[in-house]
């Protein structure tokens, strides 16, 4: 202690005053970090959600969120800047201003896919002006060369438009919904479409006719698909679909699972996403403590290489886990990207590994568009036999076809 005992007790608030000062700041800092990371939610910083955030707010993201959004935030703030420029002059842009373009978000909205993935710029054109093209910058480092399973399931092929085999509604969705948005096939069961927007649009999906598209999904949509379950009580199992569920913010997730959760008949809610392999980034702490509220909830991933089961893959689907959430993996058996014994057992052993239960091996479905990636089935059966030979019981799904025309599924 000071001789003077009165040096000391200023000594000492000064710097109680001064720990306070900095945990008010600390507080603030993190409070305004909350605040954009709410408005970047619901897909980590891409431009179509950071279009009406001040720049201020954006550069907020550098020193207090994580990397990745950091880098979606940077990536978004130059592009917003860049609006009219060609492909090269986009590239020089970026380039002065310390971007590594590697990261770019590519949008069918931006047109300048062509310049990062080194793509025909003619033929994707005609392709995204039919079936829309989003690969997010996650995803995207993933793609080491053309042609390798990342590029074939993110990167629009001419085949989508050209190839008229298929259906444009293989499983008769439409036919089967007694509201717009709610396929309802079977006796218990509900297909409910919340949102119209995924992290990367997969080119081989069966809803491709109109994921994407601002009228997939509607509040009005979602309006009736609720008043529908909640009049018809034989509906005990809603699984929630898109689009990807997980691209909403918490907040409109947990207003739509509020709403379903009090319904007396619905016992069981799942979740249909892709965004544990496509943008795990998503899975926060605060998403996670969310869903924790609404037990018992379910999800169904969909991971169809072993290479997406990385290590932010892991940590996502480790989020989940602990918050007590089942996860289940529904692998769609791909021509080129996983039509090989050893690497669909190596796909797996991976998930396994990260607390992800392989559920079903689904045969591609024959939508128009994507007859490029279809294998025939014995293919997917000599699969079967090589998991059940060379891997625990736990790594071998259901081989499943779902029938066309809304037949229903049948496992093989």
């Amino acid at each position: 202690m000071p001789d003077n005992p009165g040096a000391w007790i200023t000594t000492t608030a000064r710097r109680r005053a001064i720990d306070r000062l900095r945990r008010e700041e600390n507080l603030r800092r993190k409070t305004e970090t909350l605040q954009v990371l709410a408005e970047l939610e619901a897909l980590g910083g891409s431009e179509d959600d950071v279009s009406g955030i001040p720049d201020d707010r954006l550069r907020l993201i550098f020193t207090c969120c994580h990397p990745a959004l950091a880098i979606e935030a940077r990536v978004a703030l130059t592009l917003r800047t860049l609006g009219g420029l060609t492909t090269r002059e986009i590239a020089r842009a970026c380039k002065q201003a310390g971007v590594d373009t590697t990261y770019c978000e590519i949008d069918s909205s931006y047109g300048h896919d062509a310049f990062l993935l080194e793509i025909d710029e003619e033929e994707a054109e005609k392709v995204i002006a039919r079936y829309p093209m989003r690969i997010n910058p996650y995803y995207l480092g993933l793609i080491k060369e053309k042609g390798d399973p990342f590029w074939l399931q993110a990167v629009p092929d001419i085949r989508e438009i050209t190839d008229q085999d298929g259906l444009e509604d293989p499983l008769d969705e439409e036919g089967l919904s007694p509201v717009p948005g709610l396929t309802h096939k079977y006796p218990d069961r509900v297909l409910f479409l919340v949102s119209g927007r995924c992290a990367m649009y997969c080119r081989f999906c069966n809803r491709k006719r109109k994921v994407g598209s601002p009228s997939m999904v509607t509040r009005e949509s979602i309006r009736e698909g609720i008043a529908y379950i909640r009049k018809t009580p034989q509906v005990r199992d809603v699984l929630l679909s898109g689009g990807d569920p997980l691209l909403l913010s918490d907040r409109e997730l947990f207003r739509i699972l509020s709403e379903l959760r009090p319904i007396s008949h619905v016992e069981i809610i799942r979740i249909g996403t892709r965004v544990p392999c496509t943008l795990p980034q998503r899975i926060t702490p605060a998403l996670a403590n969310m869903l924790r509220g609404f037990h018992p909830l379910y999800i169904n991933t969909h991971f169809n290489h072993p290479d997406e089961v990385t290590a932010e893959a892991g940590l996502a689907c480790g989020r989940l886990s602990d918050a007590g959430i089942p996860i289940g993996c529904q692998t769609v058996l791909l021509k080129g990207v996983n039509d090989d014994p050893e690497v669909m057992a190596s796909l797996m052993r991976k998930l396994l590994s990260i607390r992800v239960r392989p559920y079903y091996l689904f045969q591609a479905d024959l939508a128009r568009g994507t007859s490029h990636f279809w294998t025939g089935v014995k293919k997917g059966l000599d699969i079967i036999t090589h998991l059940r030979k060379h891997c625990s019981g736990l790594c071998v799904p259901h081989y499943a076809i779902d029938l066309p025309g809304g037949g229903g599924k049948v496992v093989l």
